[in-house]
């Protein structure tokens, strides 16, 4: 028993802040999982349901957050009206900029991207696109958020949102290429040094355009340089860490 619990103390160091945001403190979550767990095999179990739990709840607050700051996102090209064409099974979208798309009902309803429909942390849809009714007609679509934001209610009362930019962004026609999904990699030549994209090191920590233009490079050439990051120790870690969250391996 007291090498499970050093175990799980040592499982939910970095994960304290998932403790906090579902309510429930490290020490209680332990005292619990002593008195109620049966033997490790459960006590393990419910570590893991505890894990689950909180981590959906912290993604379930992030997603209403980025929803909530859809509204003020410049760059976001508000719709100016909708049509649904039940005879062609189609729902055509005008943008303000006078762009227009229509976009099959079959297919909005396969890419729902709610919590139930969608699985953030494989990225794969929850169900079977068998079981949509290539049939179905929606009930309703309605524009909210300043015409940012598309709510369609299905025949079975399912809500699906989406963005007016998701919606441009997979529009079928006119689609601008997406640099990360399908990058146009460069290969290496004599002229590699002339070449080679340079980012202050101040800017990647600090401006995300700029960390996004240093991933891109990375991505698509293999290699980019870093200027300005002076001869202070751990200034690659900085690096590291706005990136993503470094994993402690057996390597170092």
């Amino acid at each position: 028993m007291a090498a499970l619990k050093q175990l799980l103390q040592m499982s939910l160091g970095p994960s304290h802040l998932y403790a906090a945001s579902f309510g429930v403190s490290k020490i209680r979550f332990l005292r619990n999982l002593q008195t109620e767990a049966a033997g490790p095999i459960q006590q393990i179990s419910k570590f893991h349901r505890f894990l689950y739990q909180a981590t959906t709840h912290v993604r379930r607050i992030h997603t209403d957050t980025i929803r909530r700051a859809a509204v003020n996102y410049s760059s976001m090209v508000p719709l100016d009206s909708l049509q649904l064409k039940n005879d062609d099974k189609i729902l055509e979208v005008t943008w303000r900029d006078g762009d227009t798309q229509i976009y099959p009902y079959p297919w909005l309803r396969d890419n729902c991207m709610c919590e139930s429909c969608y699985n953030y942390s494989t990225h794969t849809r929850s169900f079977s696109i068998h079981d949509i009714d290539v049939e179905v007609i929606p009930n309703e679509a309605i524009l909210s958020l300043g015409k940012t934001t598309l709510t369609i209610i299905w025949p079975d009362g399912h809500k699906s949102e989406y963005s007016s930019d998701w919606l441009k962004e997979n529009r079928f026609n006119h689609s601008e290429d997406d640099l990360v999904l399908y990058p146009k990699y460069r290969y290496w030549g004599n002229d590699l040094e002339q070449t080679l994209c340079a980012f202050d090191f101040a800017d990647v920590l600090e401006d995300d355009k700029v960390l996004f233009k240093m991933l891109l490079e990375i991505k698509t050439l293999g290699l980019c340089r870093i200027s300005g990051a002076g001869t202070q120790e751990e200034q690659v870690k900085k690096v590291a860490d706005r990136i993503a969250f470094l994993h402690t391996t057996y390597f170092g």
